[in-house]
């Protein structure tokens, strides 16, 4: 895996560009996603999770982890992202649209 340097986020520190997140995630997930048993992906997610909690720790442990009201931010250096359950409610708080099985109970 090899990231490009692109223009400088937060802090100084490179933005990951949106075709790197795809290819490099790609490359971590070998391939397509469909292809795999709900067992895989549960699987995955929880290495990847372990590995968003080592990261943090050392993060933390260098004196670099900033707090947002108390609650500590995970960073996230792109200007790309995708749509989860989990990033949908900001949308909406944000003005966002909103995801379509929400937009389809309102009608």
């Amino acid at each position: 895996m090899k990231l490009a340097a692109s223009q400088a986020g937060k802090g100084g520190m490179s933005k990951v560009s949106r075709e790197d997140l795809i290819a490099e995630t790609a490359e971590l997930l070998d391939g397509n996603t469909a292809n795999l048993s709900l067992d895989r992906l549960l699987q995955l997610i929880t290495i990847m999770q372990h590995a968003t909690d080592v990261l943090l720790n050392e993060i933390e442990r260098r004196g670099k982890l900033t707090f947002q009201e108390e609650v500590p931010v995970v960073p996230y250096v792109s200007d790309y992202r995708i749509k989860t359950i989990l990033t949908r409610a900001e949308d909406n708080e944000r003005g966002g649209p909103e995801p379509p099985s929400v937009a389809k109970l309102r009608h």
